[in-house]
C-alpha cells in the first residue's frame, strides 16, 4: 500500500514506459493528494485507490497521454475514490471492483473529465458515480461501461443545477433531458 502521512498533500508521478505493479492499493488521507500518471506509464493496480481526506473526498487522479495507460482491479467497492479524475491527450483508465454495490469510479464534487481521444473502461454495478461534480465525454473520447445497475449516476445534491453543468455528452441531441 502506498500511503501519505499526516501532514502535507503529497504528488506522487508515474512516467517512463516500464510497468508499475502495486498490489494493495493507494490510499492519500491529506487533502489535495494527487496521483499523475503521465508519458506513456503503464500502472496496474491491484486494490483500491482512495485520494484526500476521509478517504477520497478531496483528491485528483490525472492520467495524461498517449500510450499511459492505468488498470485497476478492486476487491472492495470502489476502484477509484476521490474528488476530479481527468484522463486526457490519448490516456486509458480501466477500473473494475468486485462484489455488490460496486462503483468502478466515484468522483466527489470535481467531477470526471475524458478529453483528447482518451478512453475510460469502468466495469462495475455502477460504472461512473459523481456527487456534486460534472460527467465531461468530449466527442474523441470514449467511456466504456458495464453497469449492470446504471452505467453511470450523478447526484445534484444541491437540486438547483441544470443538465448542462453536470453532463457533457457528445451526439445527444439539442433539448433532450436525462431523468433518473
Amino acid at each position: 500500500i502506498i500511503q501519505s502521512s499526516e501532514g502535507s498533500a503529497r504528488v506522487f508521478t508515474v512516467t517512463g514506459s516500464a510497468l508499475l505493479r502495486i498490489d494493495g492499493g493507494i490510499s492519500g488521507v491529506i487533502n489535495g493528494d494527487t496521483i499523475n500518471v503521465q508519458s506513456g506509464a503503464q500502472v496496474n493496480v491491484n486494490g483500491s485507490i482512495f485520494l484526500g481526506g476521509s478517504g477520497g473526498q478531496d483528491g485528483t487522479l490525472n492520467v495524461d497521454g498517449a500510450g499511459t495507460t492505468m488498470n485497476i482491479q478492486s476487491g472492495m467497492a470502489y476502484g477509484v475514490m476521490c474528488d476530479t479524475i481527468n484522463i486526457k491527450n490519448g490516456a486509458s483508465l480501466v477500473s473494475r471492483a468486485s462484489g455488490s454495490d460496486t462503483m468502478g469510479v466515484m468522483a466527489l464534487g470535481g467531477g470526471i473529465h475524458i478529453t483528447g481521444g482518451s478512453t475510460l473502461d469502468a466495469g462495475c454495478d455502477y460504472g461512473v458515480y459523481i456527487i456534486g461534480g460534472k460527467l465531461e465525454l468530449d466527442d474523441t473520447s470514449r467511456l466504456i461501461t458495464n453497469g449492470s445497475v446504471a452505467p453511470f449516476c450523478i447526484v445534484d445534491n444541491t437540486s438547483a443545477r441544470d443538465q448542462s453543468e453536470v453532463l457533457q455528452l457528445p451526439g445527444v441531441p439539442s433539448g433532450t433531458a436525462l431523468k433518473s
